[in-house]
């Protein structure tokens, strides 16, 4: 598989932008997505296994799982209870590819 590591863009439910760098315990991830009336944000870390990355994040006792399948230089992105870092107007799921 090709290095995580990197900037990427694409479709998800609106404009998405992804930043993936290493970390001590993993990879560093900064999640954006936009659509009109609509911006979120998450930024986390999780690590690797096989060719999917898994971040969760719990805040005000919700919790947020992102899961990001990386195949060649596409990102497929898919998330749960995720809602609060976004809104109900766009939203995490989609694809991306690699673009540096």
């Amino acid at each position: 598989m090709n290095n995580i590591v990197g900037n990427w863009k694409g479709n998800l439910e609106g404009e998405g932008n992804m930043t993936v760098k290493p970390a001590q315990d993993g990879y560093s991830v900064s999640l954006d997505v936009s659509a009109p009336g609509c911006t979120g944000s998450f930024e986390g870390s999780g690590t690797l296994a096989a060719n999917t990355l898994k971040l969760t994040k719990t805040e005000d006792g919700q919790t947020c799982v992102l899961k990001v399948e990386f195949s060649d230089s596409q990102a497929t992105v898919t998330e749960d209870g995720c809602m609060s870092y976004h809104g109900a107007a766009c939203g995490f799921s989609g694809s991306l590819k690699k673009i540096n």
